[in-house]
């Protein structure tokens, strides 16, 4: 088999990890993929960090196929039992997503990673999982062309003859797939390590919060004096928003995320990033997300430009962009402005693809942003840094950031937002997904 091998970075992620499983879906990007020529099932096992970009425990990935080529990967957290009641719905989720896509009917490549081992289980971890997934398979008509667990103490094929039969990691290791990428000195970081912040500058903090003290007291003078009418207020706060926010992200595009190959040059790239940033402006855009309308304007200038969004609060009235709510009202009666919430707006947007640099230029401003701003600050920047992540398709990291954020504030409205927003995968990429093999076929 032939798999396409995307730049080793994770670049968008799709699906839940609320019960019954999430899935996380990368994307082929835009350079020529690197093409890995496999010939068995300990080849294709030594391919999946180069196609993921990461490696993953307690996982279950999904190498989608057109033809014999193989590209796109989901991963798909594992639910807590074998147990059928509890596999059920996970199955459930894994066949409700290749049938959205289009996936199953081209016999995709399945690989179960587990932290349990063949001596402590008696016999293949995550075996019996891995048997129902099998029988589902069956039942809907589609065929699997490999089906593998990788333990913490082995591997084993389930598919033909000698399935079943534990076989030493040494094999994925000294496939020359695996042999490829050491001479490429490429190595792969867990995915649990994806979205980790860097490390506080203390220096950094105490400029960027005497900043924001003093934009603070500057902002209480203003309205003391009444010196803005209010809808001119808003406008102007809300260009500045904009400004700000398009200013930083210009400010870290050519070293966001940009491709790092392993943990050490992630955390040296977020190093080089977070001096890029003035710390007065990182203050403003600190100031900026701690309002609703603040938090919007920034997410709708990540997914924009500063000038569309000014553009849009014009044409919208700025009183009424300045009421808008986060939720739509329940039960409220039918009415021309039902869907004028901040929850709906962000859904309706997830339909189109996201500009995904720009999302990581985001990641990387918020990033800096949360470890150096005063600790009241943070929840609305962990807000904006989930949804982020998000959009950008890395669901299961977007849900981990917002419990870090709820654990700060357990009932904060933004944090909550986000969270209902990202149990479910960002439409625009399984839509994408489904379009390559409806064109394919």
């Amino acid at each position: 088999m032939t798999l396409h091998a995307p730049d080793p970075r994770p670049l968008i992620t799709l699906a839940s990890d609320t019960p019954p499983g999430g899935a996380d879906k990368l994307h082929s990007p835009e350079p020529p993929p690197e093409i890995l020529r496999c010939s068995s099932t300990a080849d294709f096992l030594a391919a999946l960090p180069s196609l993921a970009g990461f490696t993953a425990e307690n996982s279950l990935f999904v190498v989608c196929f057109q033809g014999n080529r193989g590209g796109n990967v989901i991963r798909i957290d594992l639910p807590d039992s074998d147990a059928p009641k509890v596999a059920t719905g996970f199955l459930d989720c894994v066949v409700s997503l290749l049938h959205d896509t289009g996936a199953g009917a081209e016999r995709p490549a399945l690989a179960i990673t587990t932290t349990l081992s063949f001596a402590e289980s008696g016999a293949v971890p995550r075996g019996r999982l891995a048997h129902q997934i099998k029988r589902r398979f069956r039942r809907e008509g589609w065929q699997l062309r490999e089906l593998a667990v990788i333990a913490s103490d082995g591997w084993c094929g389930l598919l033909g003859e000698s399935g079943g039969r534990a076989r030493p990691l040494s094999e994925i290791e000294q496939s020359p797939i695996a042999a490829k990428a050491r001479r490429r000195d490429r190595s792969y970081g867990d995915l649990a390590m994806v979205g980790t912040l860097p490390q506080a500058d203390p220096a950094r903090t105490a400029a960027v919060q005497n900043q924001l003290r003093t934009i603070t007291q500057r902002q209480s003078d203003d309205e003391a004096h009444g010196a803005t009418a209010q809808v001119n207020r808003v406008l102007l706060r809300i260009s500045r928003a904009a400004s700000v926010a398009d200013t930083c992200l210009r400010a870290v595009h050519q070293t966001a995320l940009a491709s790092p190959e392993s943990t050490a040059s992630l955390h040296a790239a977020k190093k080089h990033q977070r001096r890029r940033v003035p710390a007065r402006l990182l203050a403003k855009f600190i100031d900026s997300a701690q309002q609703q309308q603040g938090w919007l304007v920034c997410v709708l200038t990540v997914l924009t430009r500063a000038e569309f969004v000014v553009e849009m609060v014009h044409d919208t009235g700025a009183e009424r962009f300045a009421e808008i709510a986060l939720e739509s009202v329940p039960d409220s009666p039918p009415g021309p402005h039902d869907a004028w919430s901040i929850r709906h707006l962000l859904t309706s947007l997830s339909y189109e693809m996201p500009p995904r640099e720009r999302l990581r230029s985001a990641i990387a401003v918020t990033e800096d942003a949360i470890v150096h701003a005063p600790a009241e600050t943070r929840p609305a920047l962990y807000a904006l840094l989930a949804w982020a992540w998000w959009a950008l398709g890395m669901q299961s990291v977007a849900a981990r950031i917002v419990g870090d954020g709820l654990a700060l504030a357990p009932k904060h409205k933004l944090l909550v937002m986000v969270q209902q927003l990202s149990e479910t995968p960002p439409a625009a990429h399984l839509i994408d997904l489904r379009e390559q093999f409806a064109n394919a076929a």
